[in-house]
């Protein structure tokens, strides 16, 4: 858990507060405070013992995986020294003392705060894994992109945003009964947090300027800095507006739109068009007059369709899907471009993905 952050001063930091074990690791803006507690306890000098700070740099870390039975670990005044043994095997490793003037961060406390907001570990995982498909993860670098980029909770409809110039995402998860924000980097070791968390639930909370994330069974806690940005007002999509719906499969969807791509020259645009053949349906994908590829579909429901889509974008979010079968909805002709995408499936987190139809020539 404390690896989730790689240290700015490439180095964990450790220390024991009565029976309990913490690591820490931290960077610019984020930090890993992980607790582990022992299975036994011997000699505490006090009933308030608190160790001092050790460390240990990230590339001797292996230190504490070691595959044997059991490990121990001695602390004195001056020396943290790890003991693992099995049957047959022994090791040992002695760790420094934190110096008086070493610039290292000190280990803070447990943050305190009211309310914690508690969802199921694995929900929580797949919607933020399915809203980060509009939110331009790995682009954002610069606390510029930061403040654009990110994903978006509104507690009044239980749902996650995200979205850029032209798509955007939308997932509904019962329990999502808070607001605030995600930055879109974040979304990577939020992830990875949380599937070392021990139980089945995880807390999410945040403060004027953090962002907390945590395992309420070991207490250990991922803490992020938020950057200042104003949260659009939510405006969801009109689902009404949609009087066409394609079933098709997933497979066969992402083949035609990867053989697609790597045809197109000098160009994204590729024509999507339904057409039907002694009661069959398919779907072409054209280039100007040049069919590219053609699939068939499970079924057809509403107008017929005849719109221009940037492949190399439907392409990414079709590869967010989760079921065999994807559903594709769009407006009639003289209505507005907006192409809906949706896995055919109906699991607790819902998600809907949006497109932007290109201007037709």
């Amino acid at each position: 858990m404390a690896k989730t952050v790689k240290p700015e001063s490439n180095d964990l930091c450790l220390k024991f507060v009565k029976d309990t074990l913490i690591l820490f690791s931290s960077s610019k803006r984020r930090y890993v405070r992980a607790m582990a507690v022992a299975q036994s306890v011997s000699d505490l000098p006090s009933s308030d013992y608190e160790s001092d700070e050790f460390y240990i740099t990230v590339d001797r870390s292996e230190l504490f995986e070691s595959k044997l039975d059991s490990v121990s670990i001695s602390v004195t005044e001056k020396s943290f020294t790890i003991h693992a043994s099995s049957a047959d095997q022994s090791r040992s490793a002695t760790l420094k003392k934190r110096s008086d003037v070493s610039k290292r961060s000190l280990i803070p406390e447990y943050a305190v705060i009211g309310n914690k907001n508690t969802v199921k570990k694995s929900s929580f995982i797949d919607l933020i894994k399915q809203v980060s498909c509009s939110a331009q993860v790995k682009e954002t670098k610069t606390e510029e992109d930061m403040r654009i980029n990110q994903i978006h909770f509104y507690s009044e409809k239980a749902c996650a945003v995200s979205f850029t110039r032209f798509y955007g995402s939308v997932s509904f998860l019962p329990s999502v009964d808070f607001d605030l924000s995600i930055i879109s980097n974040d979304v990577p070791l939020i992830k990875t947090f949380c599937s070392k968390c021990s139980g089945d639930f995880v807390y999410i909370y945040s403060d004027s300027s953090r962002l907390f994330v945590e395992d309420p069974t070991t207490k250990s806690v991922l803490v992020l800095s938020k950057v200042s940005s104003k949260k659009p007002v939510l405006n969801l999509i009109d689902r009404t507006i949609f009087n066409t719906e394609i079933l098709l499969s997933r497979d066969s969807l992402i083949q035609s739109l990867e053989w697609s791509v790597t045809a197109l020259d000098g160009t994204q645009r590729v024509s999507l068009k339904t057409s039907e053949n002694e009661s069959n349906w398919f779907l072409e994908f054209n280039n100007g007059a040049q069919e590219l590829s053609k699939i068939p579909v499970k079924s057809v429901k509403g107008d017929v369709v005849c719109v221009d889509f940037p492949a190399k974008y439907l392409l990414s979010i079709i590869k967010y899907t989760t079921s065999d079968m994807v559903i594709l909805r769009i407006g009639s002709m003289s209505s507005t471009k907006i192409l809906e995408i949706s896995s055919d499936e109906d699991g607790e987190v819902k998600t809907y993905h949006y497109l932007n139809a290109m201007k037709q020539r």
